[in-house]
């Protein structure tokens, strides 16, 4: 199973495009009457009904790359995996909330703060720790050494104790009697100690190592890094910098300044990170061993 699937790589590339090329588009047909600097892209969809009809087919098109995405990153942790898909759903479901052509709405801020939120908190609910590579999934040699002779039945998994060979058992103590010093003739007595095997019988080699070996039962893995794109800083990098896009498209809401910079900023942010987690699964596949 690999880190990332072909159509997530599409998917992850399209999103992007779509956004921009999708907006751009939008703007066009809407005419001068569309400010693009102090006002949003929503707005675009309370215009004609050239605009309304590509921003509709450019969030549900958005929507459907960010659902692929989330299904074909399998590097990822489930959490951000389902974030991702939810922020996709958002922004489908956005589409039938469009903003109106002046005022406010509940329901087209709610889904808004919803989707921007899930999608500013997907990349680091998909980060990796620095794991064990018996702990992380996907990592490459996963299995246990060990566990891998035990069920190959390989002599690395025999006991040491039935490898040692046959043990000798010592000669019985001598029975208690006068002591007779003995005569020219008569032999020693002989050491229980310096029994030797009988002629024959196999020779028990050296003592088993009991130590660890690297890949056995007893050895710590080594670590297993995540691709650069699912680890732990560069994802919270990620979920900073769009929670800072967030707070500065409010701040422009509420000035009437250039809310339309800020949320482009902020929606092409949340639209290139998932390709940079595919490339570097990508990359990360091409470097690690199978």
């Amino acid at each position: 199973m690999g880190y990332v699937t072909w159509w997530a790589v599409v998917s992850s590339g399209c999103a992007p495009v779509l956004l921009i090329g999708g907006s751009t588009t939008a703007a066009v047909l809407e005419g001068p009457s569309y400010n693009p600097v102090h006002q949003t892209i929503s707005v675009l969809a309370a215009g004609g009904p050239s605009g309304y009809w590509v921003l509709t087919g450019m969030l549900i098109a958005l929507g459907v790359c960010h659902l692929a995405t989330a299904c074909g990153l399998r590097a990822a942790r489930l959490a951000g995996r389902l974030a991702l898909g939810a922020g996709g759903v958002s922004a489908m479901v956005l589409a039938f909330f469009p903003a109106p052509k002046t005022g406010g709405s509940f329901s087209h801020g709610s889904v808004v703060a919803v989707g921007f939120s899930l999608l500013a908190l997907w990349p680091v609910l998909a980060a990796w720790p620095v794991l064990t590579r018996d702990r992380w999934p996907l990592a490459p040699g996963n299995r246990v050494a060990a566990g891998a002779r035990l069920a190959t039945g390989s002599p690395g998994a025999a006991d040491p104790q039935a490898t040692a060979g046959p043990r000798l058992a010592p000669d019985p103590p001598l029975a208690a009697g006068p002591q007779v010093p003995p005569g020219p003739q008569q032999a020693a007595a002989p050491d229980p100690e310096a029994a030797t095997a009988p002629e024959g019988a196999p020779d028990p080699g050296p003592a088993p190592d009991l130590e660890a070996a690297p890949g056995s039962a007893g050895a710590t893995a080594p670590p297993a890094l995540p691709p650069w794109g699912l680890r732990r800083l560069p994802s919270l990098a990620a979920t900073t910098l769009m929670a800072l896009g967030a707070a500065w498209f409010l701040v422009e809401i509420q000035v009437n300044g250039a809310a339309g910079v800020a949320e482009r900023v902020l929606t092409i942010v949340q639209s290139l990170w998932p390709v940079v987690v595919v490339l570097s699964c990508l990359h990360h596949a091409r470097r690690t061993p199978a």
